[in-house]
């Protein structure tokens, strides 16, 4: 990358299009309001527990 434009291209390769995502109509954001609080209601993450292989054993 040129060193002359690290920042702006910063903006608009990483910044932009992760801001874009974030915010958008369905991102993670969505039901955020300006003041502090949320519209609506996000249901809890769903998962599994990962198989006792995946995970350091303990001793």
């Amino acid at each position: 990358p040129d060193p002359g434009i690290g920042m702006s291209s910063w903006w608009r390769e990483h910044l932009d299009p992760t801001w874009t995502a974030l915010t958008s109509e369905h991102g993670p954001f969505s039901l955020c309001h300006e003041r502090g609080s949320h519209r609506g209601r996000v249901s809890a993450l769903v998962f599994e527990q990962p198989p006792g292989e995946w995970t350091p054993q303990t001793q």
